[in-house]
């Protein structure tokens, strides 16, 4: 019996930790110019600049391919990834009122795990804004490309604590001088090799 668990031990130390979820809370801090950057297994790394947040390949660089950029809305306009300056001030260039600002705090996102889904994501995002509907066979209407199924998708949440402005006020343009945030990120249960 004991060469049975022993056995049961080393197989769950190979691979129970890929069984689960795997959820990472962290802080950090970035200032202009600078980027943070944190690893987050899998071949993933979270990049916190003054103006976005981003899930790239590791090793990251810049201009890498954004992974939560097709999957998390809205795809037009203000995201949550988003960190530009406007942002956080009236159209008078002053500061938010708090309560306002507060609201702005939270920062939610989706992110896809490898770069073949990535790609996946971007195409069918690509073919759903640009093209017409298709017609299938049984009548349904379908946005995007037929057959399509969503990748495993990771998310996010880092919360804005600390966001110090410069330049504000009239006649100039604001700026995000420092950002001071904690991050929670869950990736999905890891699929099953050849699955």
């Amino acid at each position: 019996m004991a060469p049975k668990v022993a056995e049961l031990a080393i197989f769950c130390l190979a691979g129970c930790a890929s069984l689960t979820a795997q959820q990472q809370h962290f802080s950090g801090n970035v200032r202009t110019g600078e980027s943070y950057t944190r690893d987050l297994g899998r071949g993933l790394v979270l990049v916190v600049t003054t103006s976005s947040i981003q899930v790239q390949a590791a090793p990251t660089h810049q201009g890498a391919d954004d992974f939560s950029g097709c999957v998390t809305p809205p795809f037009h306009g203000p995201n949550p990834t988003g960190l530009e300056a406007w942002q956080f001030v009236t159209e008078q260039n002053e500061p938010l009122p708090k309560a306002e600002l507060d609201a702005l705090h939270r920062r939610e996102f989706h992110f896809v795990l490898t770069t073949a889904d990535n790609h996946a994501a971007c195409k069918n995002l690509d073919v759903a804004e640009h093209r017409p509907p298709i017609k299938m066979k049984d009548g349904t209407l379908v946005y995007g490309t037929p057959g399509y199924k969503s990748p495993q998708l990771g998310t996010g949440v880092v919360t804005l604590s600390e966001i110090e402005l410069t330049q504000v006020g009239a006649g100039q343009k604001a700026e995000v001088q420092s950002l001071v945030f904690t991050a929670d990120i869950t990736l999905p249960i890891a699929k099953a090799e050849g699955k």
